[in-house]
């Protein structure tokens, strides 16, 4: 299935990294240079904050273990998503934010082209048409809509270059080891799944092959995915102990049927934006069709290009590698359709593909299938041999067709009013029939344009093939056609947004009377306050109202600590005292060191809630903070252990309201009993650690320490191991026998000793492996 192409120089990679840094700079070359900056999705609320807390860690030349600034404190190393032990984002140390989340994701974004195109160019030998190919990929509209979700831009930029490793002539030995280098850069990126899609596309590749090199490329893959496993175990081990331990998936029937491919949108891969724009006029109106915990989908885009469906259509045959192309493509789409495609039970059902969500994720791999077909049909092109006639035919077709369709819109304008206004009842969207039309007659415009142009460019590049130059016609073509679509989905904003300063954090800090201390937003109650709005101006005044009213994680960049938080995991203590004092605030600020309650400001609302009181109001913001009338504190003794069996009877017992969560506590493996007041002085706390001096009376005491419980908590009386015990459903504590102690707390997290170890055996295996594979079989990588 490999053409005998040579190795390209190091001189010859110029011009290929060149066309990917143009087409990546086209893109997002603003950010680049601070012009602009990324704010849409997680990038401001998860991405920023999270990269704040790993970079303070590493500068103080600690290991980013624990997270206290979110969800009363969360593991973070063993949180696959923050991506800690991921080399490349150590840019982040060095960089501001906006810079360095630019830079990262063009680096991977470059880097992916660039893979695309060598594994294409080893698939083809053709360089024009692997350049063409690898633009096919990364301007694809789901890769281009990766821009807001960095670590999956960088788990996706290795699958091509893993491919490439199984299409290598070296040792299956070396090839094993550097496979396996790639998959557990991909483990560390902050995308696992991305391993997931290697996996699969490396599974077509194998069966694709000749039948005589079949066996030796799967031995690769999977001696490379082992190897990968124990290379990538430091973060591997702790991850799963993480998963163990959090709610992720845990009784959500959501959870594997969120955002998957609606069939309706199948029209966007070859017609742009058909059903509106998501930040544009004509606003997209199919809200039917996405299912998800946004409005809009997760991925923003299916568009391949309409002009890519003439070059893939032309380079149609009967060989491996059209077969390998496809059968990515196909497995793509229907595995990101999910439950509409009947394969709901495969996400829920097989290891592996249910540990992950989102099912519109696996259009990843129909971009690099529809990239392999793209790559052939401009190796087909630019061959002596007549092309189909046939199937010219029928593209000529496609291309009146949709131009006509487009023409007859406005000759039958009433008619084609009348049928959108249908279809908008039918679907219980109240519009105007204009919503419908007018988007529609835009993509019918642009892919009949895009296809008669493509088949223009192809006669003229087949006519003056003495010409080099005008060979790559059609790749212009393809590059414009995909650029003008992909720029519709590129959204910044002013840099000026991540230097905007929080009035809430000024007032919290400057009036705590204790520190450290949490906070809790009502984020119900303030999404309907809001600013509205779908338009890119909009949406960037929408996030500048979120951050200076510190919405989800953005307190880690203040310098302030939040009961609640988003991420990818959560831990399920935490989250069963979430639901148990859902309707109690007080009771929740008071079990977790919360002072601070922020919510909606109603000027003709009640007064604030028994126990709460008003600190500052911001009537331009809707907001006001509240304060605890008494905020407990982080580490603090009580006067009375209530002892229950299990955490499901602690659940029940904390809504309790005569159990005063200040002066007691409920203590799940250890004896009630009632102590005299324990006196702390001097607490000191830093990430995963505090420590304080305490007197305890002649009776001894408890002392509580309200972090999120883990099993990773160690606690030490005097640098004596002392024994933690799970306090009011999500916390900690520890009895203290009498007299004066140093108690302190330390956060280890359990897996990452057995996780080195085994990246340590990793390496060595690796070693070993590359020096036994020093000589190349001479029956390894003959042309199929």
């Amino acid at each position: 299935m490999l053409s005998s192409v040579r190795r390209l120089s190091p001189k010859a990679w110029g011009a290929p990294l060149g066309l990917c840094l143009l087409a990546s700079a086209a893109l997002f070359g603003a950010t680049l240079v601070g012009a602009r900056s990324f704010f849409y999705r997680d990038v401001l609320h998860y991405y920023w904050p999270t990269h704040e807390a790993m970079a303070d860690a590493w500068r103080a030349l600690e290991l980013p273990l624990w997270n206290p600034s979110v969800s009363a404190g969360l593991p973070l190393l063993a949180d696959l998503h923050a991506a800690t032990l991921y080399p490349p984002n150590l840019l982040s140390l060095w960089l501001p934010f906006p810079l360095a989340y630019a830079w990262l994701l063009v680096f991977h974004h470059v880097l992916g082209g660039l893979g695309v195109f060598a594994f294409l160019r080893r698939l083809t030998g053709d360089g024009g048409a692997a350049a063409g190919g690898a633009l096919a990929w990364m301007l694809s509209g789901y890769v281009i809509g990766l821009s807001y979700a960095g670590p999956l831009m960088a788990g996706a930029a290795y699958v091509p270059w893993v491919l490439l490793v199984l299409a290598s002539t070296a040792s299956w030995l070396r090839r094993s080891v550097v496979l396996a280098l790639l998959c557990a850069l991909q483990a560390l990126s902050g995308d696992p799944q991305s391993v997931l899609y290697s996996l699969l596309a490396g599974a077509a590749f194998c069966g694709w092959n000749a039948r005589s090199q079949r066996g030796r490329a799967a031995l690769v893959l999977g001696v490379g995915l082992t190897l990968a496993g124990l290379l990538a175990a430091v973060q591997l081990w702790p991850a799963w102990l993480l998963l163990k331990q959090a709610s992720r998936g845990v009784n959500d029937p959501d959870f594997y049927t969120d955002w998957m491919l609606h069939p309706l949108r199948l029209a966007e891969l070859f017609l742009p934006l058909p059903f509106g724009g998501y930040l544009e006029e004509p606003q997209f109106w199919a809200w039917f069709t996405v299912k998800g915990p946004s409005t809009t989908p997760f991925a923003l885009s299916a568009y391949l290009g309409a002009s890519s469906l003439v070059l893939a259509v032309l380079g149609l045959s009967r060989r491996r590698e059209v077969g390998l192309g496809l059968s990515l493509l196909l497995t793509g789409l229907l595995l990101s359709m999910a439950s509409h495609a009947g394969l709901g039970w495969v996400h829920a059902r097989l290891p592996g593909f249910n540990l992950f969500r989102y099912p519109e994720k696996y259009l990843l791999l129909a971009s690099f299938g529809w990239a392999v077909l793209v790559a052939l049909g401009l190796q087909r092109v630019g061959q002596a041999r007549a092309l189909p006639r046939a199937r010219t035919a029928m593209l000529v077709a496609l291309a009146a067709g949709l131009l006509l369709a487009w023409l007859g819109s406005f000759a039958l304008e009433e008619k084609a009013l009348a049928l959108s206004q249908a279809l908008l009842a039918a679907v219980h969207v109240q519009a105007p029939g204009t919503v419908v039309l007018e988007p529609a007659r835009a993509a019918l415009q642009a892919g009949g344009v895009f296809v008669a142009l493509a088949l223009l460019s192809v006669a003229a590049a087949r006519r003056l093939s003495g010409r080099p130059l005008l060979r790559l016609l059609p790749v212009l073509v393809l590059a414009v056609d995909l650029l003008l679509a992909g720029q519709r989905i590129v959204w910044t904003e002013d840099p000026v947004l991540y230097s905007l300063r929080s009035p809430l954090r000024e007032e919290m800090v400057a009036r705590a009377t204790v520190k450290p201390f949490r906070f809790f937003r009502e984020a119900q109650g303030l999404a309907a306050v809001a600013p509205g709005g779908r338009t890119v101006e909009a949406m960037g005044l929408a996030r500048a109202w979120e951050l200076m009213t510190l919405k989800s994680n953005v307190g880690t960049v203040y310098g302030l600590d939040e009961l609640g938080g988003y991420g990818a995991v959560q831990l399920q203590r935490d989250v069963a005292l979430y639901w148990a004092l859902a309707t109690q605030e007080a009771r929740l600020l008071d079990a977790l060191n919360g002072c601070y309650l922020v919510e909606p400001l109603r000027p003709d609302g009640p007064p604030p809630s028994e126990g709460f009181r008003q600190v500052e109001a911001w009537p331009d913001l809707r907001v006001q903070l509240l304060g605890r009338t008494r905020c407990v504190p982080r580490i603090h003794g009580v006067n009375e252990l209530i002892p229950v069996a299990s955490l499901q009877e602690a659940v029940a017992r904390i809504r309790d309201p005569l159990i005063d969560l200040s002066t007691q506590a409920l203590v799940e493996g250890a004896a009630g009993g009632r102590y005299e007041s324990v006196t702390l002085k001097d607490p000191r706390f830093g990430r995963g650690r505090a420590e304080v001096l305490a007197q305890v009376p002649p009776t001894g005491g408890f002392v509580v320490f309200a972090s999120s419980y883990h099993p990773g908590w160690r606690a030490e009386i005097d640098g004596v191991a002392a024994a933690v015990f799970p306090v009011n459903v999500a916390t900690l504590g520890v009895q203290l026998p009498p007299g004066q102690h140093r108690l302190t707390f330390h956060f280890v997290e359990p897996g990452l000793l057995p996780g080195a170890l085994g990246s340590l055996l990793g390496a060595l295996v690796a070693a070993l492996a590359w020096w036994r594979g020093r000589r190349p079989s001479t029956t390894e990588g003959s042309v199929a």
